[in-house]
Order: structure tokens, then C-alpha cells, then sequence
């Protein structure tokens, strides 16, 4: 039995199927995303350590959070594409 926000109960098993596959997929996650986000980290980390002053912090922080976007543009730019 499943109940929405309002208390009632779903009429429909199409949307009670869907509802299940969605509380799967949040429970599931992906594995990508964590090895994403340890990326992420280690980058901050490492722009972090060679900063030397409070800006320059906040920019090692920008581009720990952007490195993917600039690894793409220097392999696209190796690959002369």
C-alpha cells in the first residue's frame, strides 16, 4: 500500500511502479558519482596546498570544482579538435 503526500492511497500501478524504481534508484546511487565527488576533493586539496594567500584559496576552490571542464578543453585542444 503507498500513500501520497495527501494521505491517499495511488489508484494507478503504473505510478506506483514508477515511484518504486525511483526510491530504487536514490537508494542505489552510482558509483560515479562518488568517485566524482573523491576528484573533486583530491583537486581542492591540491590547488589548496599550493595557494599561497586568502584569493588565491578561493580560486584553488573554483578549480577544484572545475577541473573536469578544464581537462576536457586541454585533451580537446591536444587532439586538435
Amino acid at each position: 500500500m503507498l500513500l501520497n503526500n495527501r494521505g491517499c492511497l495511488y489508484k494507478n500501478d503504473n505510478i506506483y511502479l514508477l515511484l518504486i524504481i525511483n526510491k530504487i534508484k536514490m537508494k542505489c546511487g552510482n558509483v560515479s558519482e562518488a568517485l566524482y565527488g573523491l576528484g573533486v576533493i583530491g583537486a581542492i586539496v591540491y590547488f589548496a596546498q599550493h595557494a599561497v594567500g586568502f584569493w588565491a584559496v578561493v580560486l584553488a576552490f573554483f578549480k577544484g570544482i572545475f577541473w573536469p571542464a578544464f581537462a576536457v578543453y586541454k585533451i580537446l585542444g591536444l587532439l586538435g579538435l
